[in-house]
């Protein structure tokens, strides 16, 4: 569940959305604001509810100035657009997806005493905000909240072993600072989905490639994480899905060299983001500096003088989330 101010103060919000039902994926599907009204809420004592898929109710709160809402923003709440959802969804990889089900409701309004969007193991619940949403942010949203589906079906709570290697891996051992109740940021579960939003969440979800909690790393930065999450859903790895789709020469390469770098089977409005040189023991030991030379390629600049002779790799990120490693062969 992402925190009520980073929704209702007004950093999130969007367009009504009405929209026939969506089946965004195999598993997903979307329940629009029109819907939600129809067969999922309910009047009692002159007060409106919403039913969740377990059966419980929550009363929708209808007027921008209840009491529990902090911020009234410009006046009136904005639900989530399902043209927005849908996109934030198919910026995720497919795999991802694949063997995930709940539905998506796209509320018309906070619900009280939980205000912001939130996950179970049912549905997805999209808050309105009190400001319009961008598409960034419902694609950070959207891909926060699957992020949440993802842990409940690959890795639920029961699984101690697993999450000890994950707080390991993470760096957040500490149960006195890193439990369930703690300040949000500071909860496992949200850490996880913040994890998930930033490796697979594609470029508008992902952002500045660091999560809600400023202490902890980018998930890109912890060895073997990315590969974690990929083993538990049956993915392929990063290496696997995109290294054959680049070129490398001349390799192997002088100290000195140009690398020409070159993908022409990537999609043509990918960019290059990221390059790094790593050792054999997957430690970062230069940045090549590289510029574009035509679509699709790529000229690195080596400047490796002080790399001595041996077997290194290549790290490719690009701005829609795909990672490869490429082995770097080098003569001194």
């Amino acid at each position: 569940m992402l925190l009520w101010t980073l929704l209702i103060v007004g950093l999130l919000g969007g367009g009504l959305g009405l929209a026939r039902p969506s089946q965004a994926s195999t598993g997903i599907q979307i329940v629009p604001l029109e819907d939600v009204l129809a067969q999922h809420s309910e009047r009692m004592d002159g007060e409106l509810y919403f039913r969740h898929p377990d059966g419980s109710r929550a009363r929708f709160l209808t007027n921008v100035q209840d009491p529990e809402i902090p911020n009234s923003g410009d006046g009136q709440f904005h639900p989530v657009s399902v043209r927005d959802v849908e996109d934030a969804l198919a910026g995720l990889p497919p795999a991802v997806l694949r063997d995930l089900e709940c539905s998506i409701f796209i509320l018309p309004y906070p619900r009280s005493g939980l205000l912001s969007s939130s996950a179970d193991g049912r549905g997805i619940y999209l808050s309105p905000g009190v400001r319009e949403y961008s598409r960034a942010q419902v694609s950070f949203l959207v891909a926060h909240e699957v992020g949440h589906v993802f842990q409940r079906h690959y890795f639920p709570q029961s699984d101690r072993q697993g999450w000890s290697s994950y707080r390991q891996m993470r760096g957040i051992e500490d149960t006195t600072v890193y439990r369930d109740g703690a300040p949000h940021a500071y909860q496992p579960r949200e850490i996880f989905a913040e994890d998930f939003r930033v490796l697979f969440g594609g470029s508008l979800a992902r952002g500045s490639g660091r999560v809600e909690n400023q202490e902890l790393c980018s998930p890109f930065e912890v060895p073997g994480l990315e590969s974690l999450f990929r083993e538990m859903a049956g993915m392929p790895s990063a290496a696997e899905a995109t290294a054959d789709l680049w070129g490398l020469s001349p390799n192997p390469s002088g100290p000195r060299s140009l690398l020409t770098l070159a993908a022409p089977s990537l999609a043509s409005s990918s960019e290059l983001v990221d390059v790094a040189i790593m050792d054999v023991n997957g430690r970062k030991i230069l940045e090549p500096r590289f510029h574009a030379e035509g679509e699709r390629s790529w000229i690195l600049e080596l400047g490796a003088e002080s790399i001595g002779r041996g077997v290194f790799f290549l790290r490719i990120r690009t701005d829609d989330g795909q990672v490869a490693t490429l082995p770097l062969r080098r003569f001194g």
